[in-house]
């Protein structure tokens, strides 16, 4: 059993085995400080540092010393953070990552722990498709749905309660992801999610691409994929689905932020014909690399996988001939890119 334990969470760093702390919203570095809370805005009672100024001052130093000042801004964010949301929040730190967390620090320690193993782990998969950034990634966890639904309004100005998924990567600012839930174990499965997502924030992939890539890591590192009787079920909700007309939401990314059987069957979707794409590795991580959101990545299909993705999809659905491609000048103006 330890050994299991060892390795679903590593065996610890020794900053990681220390009580969580609430670093002084204030960051120094060489010689100079920036308080972050003094140009902060607020949204929905939460503050959020304003990044151009963060940027600014972190430009100040010699290129090889903006890394370590990124860092000490981060801490100070997150000592805002855990001074504005309450006592029980506190900041955990290791060599590859920040949590802000209100957990007991037993189990705030294991996510801490969780999230560096499976940054490794995810970049193991990934291979040369994830991000050379070498900055701390940062979770916040949030205890309550209220709370997550607040401080995702300032990035999702649409979203409330009912639309509250279990966790989000944002691009915005410095990137982070955020998460809640009430048990850890519930929490695994979309941390690793949105890590793929942080690991791959550099490419400029279709929505369908980034989502079907973290949905199948996530399936792989984290738990088994849906039985047969499901898989069966999902096909024929898929056959009854998706029209010539409304399969160009899934290309545009607007299916995946619909609610209900929509926005469930684009992330399946997703993930098979990711499932089937991978099989070829090599030939898999060109299409990735080359991939744009501009055409949903049809271009690099054709050139890197010899595959026409609307023939893909037709052949998915057993449906009639037709144009099940990607069809950029029917789209909205503004294509989906944003995973969550």
């Amino acid at each position: 059993m330890k050994n299991l334990i060892r390795r679903w969470f590593g065996s610890g760093s020794a900053q990681s085995k220390m009580a969580g702390s609430i670093p002084a919203s204030i960051a120094e570095f060489d010689g100079k400080a920036l308080d972050i809370a003094v140009a902060a805005t607020w949204h929905e009672r939460i503050p959020h540092p304003e990044w151009r100024e963060v940027q600014a001052w972190v430009e100040s130093f010699e290129e090889e010393s903006r890394a370590a000042a990124l860092l000490a801004c981060t801490r100070a964010w997150l000592g805002m953070l855990a001074q504005t949301l309450g006592p029980g929040y506190r900041v955990f730190e290791s060599g590859a990552a920040l949590v802000l967390s209100e957990r007991p620090d037993n189990e705030a320690r294991a996510m801490l722990d969780f999230v560096e193993n499976s940054r490794r782990r995810v970049r193991r998969v990934l291979e040369d498709l994830a991000s050379e950034e070498v900055a701390k990634e940062v979770l916040l966890s949030f205890s309550d749905r209220e709370t997550y639904s607040r401080y995702a309004a300032r990035y999702c100005p649409d979203i409330d309660e009912t639309m509250v998924s279990a966790g989000m990567f944002l691009h915005a600012d410095r990137s982070h992801f955020i998460v809640h839930g009430d048990e850890l174990w519930r929490m695994e499965p979309t941390i690793v999610h949105e890590l793929t997502h942080a690991q791959l924030a550099h490419l400029d992939l279709p929505l369908w691409v980034n989502e079907g890539i973290a949905v199948n890591t996530e399936q792989r590192l984290t738990r088994l994929g849906a039985d047969a009787f499901d898989v069966k079920a999902l096909e024929e909700k898929h056959a009854a689905f998706w029209t010539i007309e409304n399969i160009q939401r899934f290309w545009d990314g607007r299916a995946f932020k619909q609610d209900g059987d929509e926005s469930e069957l684009a992330y399946d979707l997703a993930r098979l014909l990711i499932n089937g794409a991978c099989q070829d590795w090599s030939a898999f991580k060109r299409f990735a690399s080359a991939a744009s959101a501009d055409d949903s990545g049809a271009q690099a299909a054709a050139q890197f996988l010899d595959v026409d993705l609307g023939e893909a999809v037709r052949h998915f659905l057993d449906a009639p001939s037709g144009d099940w491609g990607p069809r950029p000048d029917v789209w909205p103006e503004a294509v989906v890119v944003e995973p969550e």
